[in-house]
């Protein structure tokens, strides 16, 4: 009898033990004033993903021999205010281990008195109710430099009141959930409640949405706001002010005097995503960068932020940082307030000096019409913010300010992260446009070397139409076929793309990681080279290959030019099916915005400094959980139900440059005819162009018979990395294109748009 209590024990113990990866690889606690908070960060560069400086500078420089480093990544804190500063002293941090990120922490340094501590939001709603003309001021900023954690506000009155007579409301939190947690990917969720104290009423809610690759070093804040007054109550909005305001202490642990330079730059650049309802396409960058030029001559560091939509106030150096009703300050910036730099006296400190930041979207009846049409009816809209760190590197644009060198410049690195990877990014477009001129077919077609012959099908189909040069990559070397006797042992030339690794990344959670090439051995011949996958040094480390263009952007050992000769240019991989039977799907997964999510939970609760739940994660010991869309804006729901029958087609590039296309259904059935659809829909060779710029992803639902044959195509989510996008309809194709006998069984539609919340 012992026996049996001893091994049910010890299976409780192996189960418990399958979902403590989830639980323990984000750090979360309560604050003082009882506020959830959650620490995100990488493994300190302890990991080997083959990442690489020099493919990383050749992506962003277009040379291997570069300053950049593609290991430092960042550190982020967040309390369930939304507000980036927590009691253990992280809000964004940037480096490679815990002793640089101490040194470059910027919104929460260790030496700052937390009462100084000032990030996070303000929104004023000026609405009329029930006849009567109202006013709300909410915040949310930490502190409010006289108590750590007293800026948590919430205000109401009457139109003509002056703010001093105002009745206090609440700001009510939910805690944060974590929607996914994956050696690469962490996803939360934070929801706040504004409540009205003189109606007793809920007026608001504040959703984000943090969306962090631990690789990379900026992450994208998505900020719903929600109005949840009845719309039977709900006369009409006057005005609606969003603003995110921080004072910028940029690593102040080595930056003692704490001294910045920063520039604004207002309408930096055109995005191809259009602001739902304004239809506008512009995105604000601001830049700071640390004084290195002390007696200690330290290191210098950079801080950037990209907003969209475009914001319609901003300065660097408000004096409406922290509301204070007596002085006359509600935090809201007056109309066309525009401060791009540190004013010099005497109206200013001027540069280096400490910003004061506050950007501010004013949506009201003069500027914005439509969209107070579209608040008092739908009754939703977001922000978006990406928040980043990196060095200050001698790049041939390198990061400068005119105050220092007389030169406004974001710099090579800040430039490529906002605007190549986040604003502008390569999308499926891509691929169409790849196809129909023979530019940039995939090199690579992968495969679950283990995996049922229906994806292979499925691969075949997207061979043919897609990219007829590619070949087979399978997933990774299995030594043996289980089901066949006696057992057949897999030695040979079959290639596979994930390196052999011995297990685990951090507390047992499930890595994978692209092998540098796929023929080593045969890498001794110049007319015959390498197969390289993720890129690097050869074999006899004679060429160095990047992983974008591997053949003709090779370089020999003194990294000059050694193209090979065949002019094929192939770059990137193919992969067919799920991440279970796929493992470079499941390796790409993590830098997809729609992504499959394994566990039983569908997302793990911090709520009074202790998690419930399990986060859902990327474990092949656990079952699939869902495909779950990161930028869709139903912020209200944890899953989305998209299993049997669902699809997913996406386009991603690892930091090193590797590019995937992934396609994969719920089962094999779904891999199969995603993969015919994307054959002739996606690849453009025999139809029009017909997705929206900046499409990235597409969630594609398939509708069988009773025989189990597809009768209907419906695309339900058309994403990009910061917002949905909309699809009316999906064109019929050219006479060649249907003539294919199998197009009948490919009948499609979309209902793709922006999914606003009820």
């Amino acid at each position: 009898m012992k026996g049996k209590i001893l091994s049910l024990i010890i299976v409780a113990i192996l189960a418990f033990s399958a979902l403590m990866p989830t639980l323990a690889a984000f750090t979360s606690g309560v604050t003082p004033a009882g506020a959830d908070y959650v620490i995100v960060k990488s493994f300190e560069g302890a990991y080997d993903d083959y990442y690489s400086d020099e493919q990383y500078n050749y992506r962003i420089l277009g040379t291997p021999d570069g300053p950049l480093r593609a290991r430092a990544t960042l550190r982020i804190g967040f309390t369930e205010y939304g507000e980036f500063a927590t009691p253990e002293y992280a809000g964004i941090a940037y480096g490679a281990d815990e002793t640089e990120w101490a040194n470059t922490e910027s919104w929460a340094s260790e030496e700052i008195d937390p009462k100084y501590w000032i990030q996070g939001w303000l929104i004023w709603f000026n609405y009329t109710r029930a006849g009567v003309h109202r006013e709300l001021l909410a915040y949310a900023i930490y502190s409010d430099l006289a108590t750590a954690e007293a800026g948590r506000k919430v205000y109401s009155k009457f139109v003509g009141q002056d703010w001093t007579e105002a009745v206090e409301g609440t700001l009510i939190p939910s805690g944060i959930k974590v929607l996914y947690e994956s050696p690469r990917l962490f996803v939360g969720r934070l929801k706040v409640i504004v409540h009205d104290g003189y109606y007793d009423e809920d007026v608001l809610a504040v959703i984000f949405t943090i969306i962090y690759n631990k690789v990379k070093k900026y992450a994208i804040v998505l900020k719903d706001v929600k109005i949840l007054l009845d719309p039977k109550v709900l006369d009409f909005v006057s005005d609606l002010v969003f603003t995110e305001r921080y004072e910028l202490d940029l690593a102040r642990k080595i930056n003692t005097d704490n001294d910045a330079f920063i520039h604004y730059y207002e309408d930096f650049a055109s995005t191809v995503y259009k602001y739902p309802i304004l239809g506008w396409n512009k995105y604000d960058l601001v830049v700071a960068y640390n004084d290195g030029d002390d007696a200690t001559e330290y290191a210098q560091y950079v801080f950037f932020a990209a907003y969209w939509p475009n914001a319609t106030e901003y300065s660097v150096y408000s004096d409406e940082l922290v509301p204070n009703f007596a002085a006359g300050k509600d935090g809201v910036l007056a109309w066309g307030t525009a401060v791009a730099d540190i004013p010099k006296p005497p109206t200013g400190p001027g540069e280096p000096s400490t910003p004061w930041v506050v950007v501010q979207w004013h949506f009201n009846n003069t500027i914005s019409p439509d969209m107070m049409v579209h608040l008092k009816n739908v009754r939703h809209v977001r922000f978006v913010e990406v928040i980043g760190m990196t060095d200050r590197a001698e790049t041939p644009l390198m990061t400068q300010d005119a105050d220092d060198t007389g030169t406004d410049e974001p710099g090579d690195e800040v430039r490529f992260l906002v605007n190549n990877e986040v604003f502008n990014p390569e999308d499926l477009n891509s691929i169409r446009s790849a196809v129909a001129y023979n530019g940039r077919p995939f090199m690579w077609l992968a495969l679950g070397q283990s995996a049922a012959t229906t994806d292979s099908g499925g691969g075949a189909l997207v061979t043919e139409w897609l990219s007829w040069f590619a070949f087979v990559l399978f997933d990774k070397e299995d030594l043996l076929f289980p089901w066949i006797a006696p057992v057949v042992t897999m030695k040979s030339s079959i290639p596979y793309g994930l390196h052999e690794f011995d297990g685990d990344y951090l507390d047992d959670l499930k890595r994978t990681a692209l092998k540098k090439f796929a023929f080593d051995i045969y890498d001794d011949d110049y007319e015959s080279p390498p197969q390289p996958i993720a890129g690097g040094w050869s074999y006899y480390n004679n060429y160095w290959y990047p992983s974008m263009n591997p053949l003709n952007g090779r370089l020999d050992s003194t990294l000059s030019l050694a193209p090979y000769t065949d002019p094929h240019n192939p770059e990137g991989i193919m992969s067919i099916a799920g991440v279970k039977a796929n493992w470079i799907t499941r390796y790409f997964n993590d830098f997809s915005v729609v992504i499959t999510r394994e566990g039983t939970d569908y997302y793990a609760l911090v709520d009074g400094g202790t998690i419930s739940g399990s986060a859902p994660t990327s474990d092949p010991d656990l079952p699939t959980l869902d495909f779950f869309p990161l930028t869709c804006y139903r912020v209200d729901l944890d899953t989305f139900g998209y299993k049997e029958g669902y699809a997913v087609i996406s386009l991603v590039r690892d930091i090193n440059g590797t590019r995937g296309l992934l396609i994969y259904g719920w089962d094999g059935r779904d891999t199969f005819w995603a993969a015919a659809w994307a054959s002739l829909y996606v690849s453009g060779a025999f139809v029009p162009s017909w997705l929206p710029a900046g499409t990235v992803a597409l969630v594609l639902k398939i509708e069988y018979n009773d025989n189990m044959e597809p009768i209907g195509f419906t695309v339900v989510e058309a994403l990009g990395t910061i917002t949905e996008l909309e699809i009316t309809s999906v064109p019929a194709g050219t006479a060649y294109y249907t003539d294919v006998w199998w197009f009948s069984k490919l009948p499609t539609d979309s209902t793709a748009k922006i999914h606003w919340d009820p």
